[in-house]
């Protein structure tokens, strides 16, 4: 997740995991939509699931095999909520969302920048799970754009600036021009559940 809280903090054991969510191309998903000119909507969702292999309890550690194979033993903070229920051959399943949304329009709008977090965590006596979501709504400037990188640079609040990436299968990207007012809506959602194996 591009998110400023940290995976560490949402899960020890899990926190693990969600990098290789983030790099993962195991069941990757990708729809892109335009919509008015110029203004997109992105939707990219990525799927990791990794096999428990070992468990101690004492020293709170945990053995995970990747779908890809490779092998890790991770530990579980002190934040992880039912780590007694996991069980060797559990299958933790973690599926992340994204979804950004920015157009342009005219507008005398003054810069704003909004973030917000939510954790919701497996009730007590279930196995670990949780749903992680993170909304970012930037409203700012246009300062510059890189036609050839597809970079856009938005100054918000206070000056600062962020960079955001375009893809490639965003048509209409020489529309955007210095000045222009951007808005921009990022949504970041994790979930992760575990399984027990089949019998």
């Amino acid at each position: 997740m591009k998110k400023a809280v940290s995976m560490a903090a949402m899960l020890g054991l899990i926190a693990a995991l969600a990098p290789r969510v983030i790099a993962a191309d195991v069941a990757a998903q990708r729809a892109v939509k335009q919509i008015g000119k110029p203004a997109v909507i992105s939707v990219f969702t990525r799927t990791e699931r990794v096999r428990v292999l070992a468990i101690d309890q004492a020293k709170r550690t945990v053995k995970l095999r990747t779908s890809d194979g490779d092998l890790g033993i991770y530990k579980a903070g002190k934040d992880v909520r039912n780590l007694g229920q996991l069980k060797q051959g559990d299958v933790l399943t973690a599926t992340e969302t994204e979804r950004f949304v920015i157009y342009v329009r005219q507008s005398k709008e003054q810069p704003s920048a909004s973030e917000s977090f939510t954790l919701a965590l497996a009730p007590k006596g279930a196995k670990p799970g949780l749903v992680a979501t993170e909304k970012v709504r930037l409203t700012g400037k246009v300062q510059m754009v890189d036609y050839r990188k597809r970079t856009v640079t938005i100054t918000g609040p206070a000056g600062k600036t962020r960079v955001f990436d375009v893809a490639r299968d965003v048509k209409n990207l020489q529309e955007v021009r210095p000045g222009d007012q951007a808005v921009v809506d990022y949504t970041d959602t994790l979930s992760i559940v575990t399984t027990a194996p089949a019998e």
